[in-house]
This record gives structure tokens, C-alpha cells and sequence, in this order.
């Protein structure tokens, strides 16, 4: 699933680009505006945002505060990291409420395009959904390790930049 949405995110940032340049061409070679096309990046940027967010989710590239992690001892971190994913499941589960809420109480359109803010409204619900799925899979993982008594800590981040 991170893949496709990282293919995704790529697939939209190029159409971003390739707006922006039309655009661009438009507005000074040709002297037209194109009145919605910075409406649609801007909510192409939004989706990119969101996906984004949900790949750095599954590689561990959201901040974190490592001060505490490592003046706990391995075992002690471990118990403490796995109740932190289920406090952090409740909350992405009741954003996921809200934001589905949000999301079918909206009537509103998009002032150009005359889209309805829906569309744009539901990054949210998607980007979080894909966030709280990789989450799950973090909780069976460790499920994974309490059963079969083999708890590892990974005191390591590692930031890369491919």
C-alpha cells in the first residue's frame, strides 16, 4: 500500500508542476488566465500533503522525542511503546469519526471549479485511514513479538534521504 501511495503522490506532484507551467504560459506568453488552476494545485497540494504524511507514518519519519526513549531501559521502552499505539489508535480512530462527520456534513462547493469541498475534505479521511492502517499492522507486529517472547527495541532512527 505505501508504494502506491507514494507512486500517487509523485503521480499528482507532476500534475501540479505540469498545471503550474500551463498556467504560467498561459497568464504571461499568451495573456489568459486560467481562473481555477491555482484552486486545483492547491488542492492537489493537499492531497500530496496528506498521502505524504502517510508514508513518512510507515517509515518512521514523523518527529519524535528520543530524550525519553533512551533513558528508559529496553523492556520498560518497549511496554511503553506499545501502549503509546493503542492511546495513538483511539485518536486516530476519533479523528477518523470527525472527519467522516465533517466530510458528509459539507455542502459547500469550491469557489472556481464549483467541485464540492468533499473531494478536498476527504484527504483527510483517506490520509488518516492509510495512517491508521500502517498503525494496526505496527500493534500486530508487536502483538507478534509479546507472543513469541521476542521483544526488540530499536533505539536507532534513521533518516535517509532516497
Amino acid at each position: 500500500m505505501n508504494k502506491i501511495t507514494q507512486y500517487v503522490c509523485v503521480g499528482l506532484i507532476g500534475v501540479v508542476v505540469v498545471l503550474v507551467l500551463v498556467t504560467i504560459f498561459f497568464r504571461y506568453v499568451l495573456s489568459i488566465g486560467i481562473n481555477w488552476s491555482d484552486e486545483l494545485a492547491r488542492y492537489l497540494n493537499i492531497w500530496v500533503a496528506l498521502l505524504g504524511a502517510s508514508v513518512a507514518y510507515k517509515s518512521g519519519d514523523h518527529v519524535g522525542v528520543e530524550f525519553f526513549r533512551n533513558l528508559l531501559p529496553d523492556k520498560v521502552l518497549w511496554f511503553f511503546k506499545f501502549a503509546m499505539r493503542f492511546l495513538i489508535l483511539g485518536i486516530l480512530a476519533v479523528a477518523e469519526y470527525y472527519f467522516y462527520l465533517y466530510i458528509i456534513r459539507s455542502k459547500a462547493l469550491t469557489p472556481a471549479m464549483q467541485i464540492p469541498y468533499r473531494w478536498i475534505q476527504a484527504s483527510l479521511l483517506v490520509g488518516f485511514a492509510i495512517i491508521l492502517i500502517h498503525h494496526l499492522s505496527f500493534i500486530f507486529n508487536d502483538l507478534n513479538e509479546l507472543f513469541s517472547r521476542h521483544l526488540t527495541v530499536d533505539r536507532t532512527r534513521h533518516v535517509t534521504l532516497d
